[in-house]
């Protein structure tokens, strides 16, 4: 199980430690950092089930698990011991980061002005500027919230180091007095260079990867400067970091950019052209547009045309809902779309464009295979061909410690199309009716969109008191692309597209069921195509047949999710006489209309009654 943990850790660039003892942290090297960084740590948990490990250099922090939680106790008690290692580790990083600083502030009270005739200083054409000299190397000064924090030494041959264990992200020196204009650049000699040309204050944030967080901290304490992030060109370098990190620490500020024009720093600028030129380009800088909110002419727009992975019905790069009542058939329905994307069979006459399929699933594995094997035979489909990818348990997807394992799962595979059946199932903790958890939700899904560029298919059930609409907090419909109503007919069910953001609603269909023997004595369903009807039958008229009817529904609905989540079959849900009558008057009915109410019912054929006081909706028990 540590294989996959060391695994783990190599993937974030850490170099895990020989041996992983359970129950305590363990310190490593920071992503690309030398082996004397320690920046780096993992504490395995004690079952050797879990871990959490991060990088105090980048801000890593994740969890690890080898195996899926197998109760809700557990995956309780993994979040607990989660939390406390995180908060280990980082009191031992404030314990380590405390040391540091003293450690650093006696190096500094220990060291001298520095020689102006210093290698370092000669060999840049620089000077000392709130610099000190310890031995043969020059100290230059951390400073985070007024505080020193750690220091930088530059050995006269241009080698640097940072105090061991002093916090460095957020951190900088200044050269000069700030006033209503600050430069903000990398490294020591770049700054000086600067500001010798300018006569500016210029802020040292000693590497590309602290540019953001020290101009974040100078702009909070200087709000009304004119700023500018004088880049280092590294044109020679995959991707120009210094470049890329100056643009995003400008952005993030609302500061200038300035660049130096050709490939290296301000300092080497200053080498080759004098100061006259780093003077000229800093004073050329550009305002850097923030990214995100922006206007942009409408004739620079480009459509795409839709690309439907089921013609006029399933779009890719979209969100889709599909919903209705218990025994509509929406998880058939499901099923057969993923099973003719996957082997790129034509759904019901609809041209599909073949792709990788993915199935998120609450229910048990054999009632799944029961239905592939009937969808595989009756469209001559060899079971090798249909490799329908499946869920082993529900996706929890608003639990963000198994949303993570979710996400880099589906990655590996990189769906054209992932159905989630049901919402209710793989929701996880939250409720459905509250606007923040929903939205959640529906973040988690547009993760899974945009990380694939993929489908996402939700099977959904209808309201409990209006079945016109799905179940839950609206913010769902408003994020939907398309949206599809399941209804019941007499022996039909009619799929009606109820929402379609961007293009023409598709006509309705109805489908029937497809009974197919997949072996000797034993059945199970596929769909059809089938006539539609005209109307619902047995329908019933008056409010308090409809609240009781939708009561039931509502409590069998329950029923499945527990029969479901305990391993057993949710087709054989029923409810006590007793304790729909009694939910029917909680929610306001009296009494004797319920009777009334389930005696209509009874008569309409919408429910039945069995042996031992139970009742059930009438009809074929297929979800």
């Amino acid at each position: 199980m540590t294989q996959t943990l060391i695994e783990a850790l190599e993937a974030h660039g850490l170099k895990p430690p020989d041996n992983i003892e359970p129950g305590r942290i363990h310190r490593m090297p920071g992503a690309g950092k030398p082996a004397s960084n320690r920046a780096g740590w993992c504490k395995l948990f004690e079952d050797g089930h879990g871990a959490v490990f991060g990088d105090w250099s980048t801000g890593l922090s994740e969890t690890w698990q080898a195996r899926k939680p197998a109760n809700d106790d557990e995956l309780t008690r993994w979040r607990e011991m989660a939390e406390q290692a995180q908060a280990e580790a980082a009191a031992q990083r404030t314990e380590r980061a405390a040391k540091a600083a003293q450690s650093a502030s006696d190096t500094w009270a220990q060291s001298t002005a520095p020689d102006a005739l210093h290698g370092y200083l000669v060999s840049k054409q620089i000077e000392a500027h709130g610099i000190r000299r310890h031995g043969d190397d020059l100290l230059v000064p951390v400073y985070r919230d007024g505080e020193l924090s750690s220091i930088q030494t530059i050995a006269p041959d241009g080698s640097k180091k940072f105090h061991p264990g002093g916090k460095i992200k957020g951190g900088y020196h200044i050269i000069g007095k700030p006033g209503e204009r600050l430069i903000i650049c990398e490294g020591y000699a770049t700054a000086a260079s600067i500001h010798e040309a300018t006569g500016q204050a210029v802020v040292v944030a000693f590497n590309a990867g602290n540019l953001k967080a020290a101009a974040e901290a100078i702009r909070s304490k200087h709000p009304d400067s004119q700023i500018t992030i004088a880049a280092d060109d590294d044109r020679n370098t995959e991707g120009n970091p210094g470049i890329e990190k100056a643009r995003e620490a400008a952005q993030a500020i609302n500061a200038k950019l300035a660049t130096p024009g050709t490939a290296g720093d301000f300092n080497d600028l200053s080498a080759a052209e004098g100061a006259d030129k780093v003077r000229e380009r800093i004073d050329a800088a550009e305002p850097v547009r923030r990214r995100g909110f922006s206007l942009v002419p409408a004739s620079s727009l480009q459509f795409k045309d839709p690309d439907y992975l089921i013609d006029d019905l399933i779009e890719r790069d979209s969100l889709a809902i599909c919903f209705g009542p218990p025994e509509t058939w929406k998880s058939l329905f499901s099923i057969d779309a993923l099973c003719s994307i996957q082997t790129g069979t034509e759904f019901h006459g609809r041209k599909v464009k073949r792709g990788r399929a993915v199935y998120l699933c609450g229910e048990g594995f054999n009632g799944i295979a029961r239905r592939l094997e009937a969808w595989n035979q009756k469209h001559g489909i060899a079971k090798a061909d249909n490799d329908l990818l499946i869920s082993n348990q529900a996706a929890a997807l608003n639990d963000e410690v198994l949303l993570s394992g979710v996400l880099a799962e589906l990655e590996q595979y990189k769906p054209d199309v992932v159905a989630i059946d049901t919402l209710a199932r793989n929701f996880g903790p939250g409720d459905e009716n509250s606007t923040s958890d929903m939205q959640a939700f529906i973040r988690a899904c547009d993760r899974i969109r945009e990380i694939n560029g993929c489908s996402v298919i939700l099977v959904h059930h209808s309201g409990h008191m209006d079945k016109s609409r799905a179940r839950g907090n609206s913010a769902l419909k408003g994020a939907a692309d398309w949206e599809f109503q399941f209804e019941r007919r007499n022996e039909t069910v009619e799929v009606t597209c109820t929402k379609s953001k961007d293009a023409e609603r598709p006509e309705p269909q109805a489908f029937a069921l497809d009974i197919i023997d997949i072996k000797p004595g034993v059945t199970s369903v596929t769909l059809k195509r089938a006539a539609r009807e005209t109307a619902p039958v047995n329908t019933p008229k008056g409010k308090h047949q409809k609240a009781a009817l939708a009561m039931l529904e509502n409590l069998l609905d329950l029923h499945r999710e527990n029969l479901t989540a305990g391993g057993h079959d949710p087709n054989s849900a029923k409810v006590k006489l007793n304790d729909w009558r009694d939910a029917c008057v909680k929610d306001g009915m009296p009494r004797n209309r319920w009777y009334e109410a389930k005696a209509t019912l009874l008569a309409a054929g919408e429910i039945e009654t069995t042996i031992g006081g139970f009742v059930h909706l009438s009809g074929c028990p297929v979800s």
